[in-house]
C-alpha cells in the first residue's frame, strides 16, 4: 500500500513539473507573439507615414487603420489618423481621433495641444482652456500656454477669467 501511494505521489511531482515547463515555452511563445506583434506594427505605421510624405493619404489612412486594427491602443496612429481627417476637413472625425490619442496618452504634449486646436477650430473654447490650464499646471514656466488659455477665453467670452490669467 505505502509503495503504491509513493507511486501516486512520484507521478503527481511529475505532472507538476512537466505542467510548469508547458506553461513557461507558452509563456515565451505569447512574448514572441506579442514582439512579432509590435513589430508588424512598428513597420505598418512606418510605411504609413511614408505614404503621407509621398502625398497617398488614402493608402496613408488605410494603414494606419490598420495600425489600431491590431492595436486599439495605439495613440500614435489615431493621432496620425487626425490629422489626415482634419487636413480632408474632415473636423469631427479628426476630433474624435485626437480625444482617442489624448485618452490613451494623456501625458503626451503634443496630442494635448493637438487636440485643443481642434477644439478652437470648432469653437469649443472652453475645452480648449481646459486643456490648456491642466497644461499649465505641469509647466508652469511655458507662457505660450497662458497666451493660449487667456485667448480662449476671450474667444468663448469669459473676459474675467482672461484677465486673470493674466495676472497670474
Amino acid at each position: 500500500m505505502k509503495r503504491y501511494y509513493s507511486s501516486i505521489l512520484f507521478l503527481t511531482i511529475i505532472i507538476l513539473f512537466t505542467a510548469c515547463k508547458t506553461q513557461q515555452k507558452a509563456s515565451k511563445n505569447s512574448k514572441k507573439n506579442q514582439v512579432s506583434t509590435a513589430k508588424y506594427n512598428t513597420d505598418i505605421f512606418v510605411n504609413a507615414n511614408k505614404e503621407k510624405i509621398l502625398g497617398n493619404i488614402d493608402k496613408a489612412e488605410e494603414l494606419f487603420l490598420q495600425c489600431i486594427e491590431k492595436d486599439p491602443y495605439d495613440a500614435a496612429s489615431f493621432f496620425e489618423l487626425s490629422k489626415i481627417s482634419s487636413a480632408k476637413n474632415n473636423f469631427d472625425e479628426a476630433l474624435q481621433s485626437a480625444k482617442k490619442a489624448s485618452e490613451i496618452s494623456p501625458k503626451n504634449i503634443w496630442y494635448q495641444l493637438y487636440l485643443a486646436s481642434l477644439y478652437k477650430r470648432n469653437n469649443e473654447f472652453l475645452k480648449a482652456a481646459e486643456i490648456y490650464d491642466n497644461q499649465i499646471s505641469s509647466d508652469p514656466d511655458n507662457i505660450d500656454n497662458y497666451q493660449n488659455l487667456a485667448f480662449s477665453y476671450i474667444y468663448a467670452g469669459k473676459y474675467d477669467k482672461a484677465i486673470k490669467t493674466y495676472k497670474i
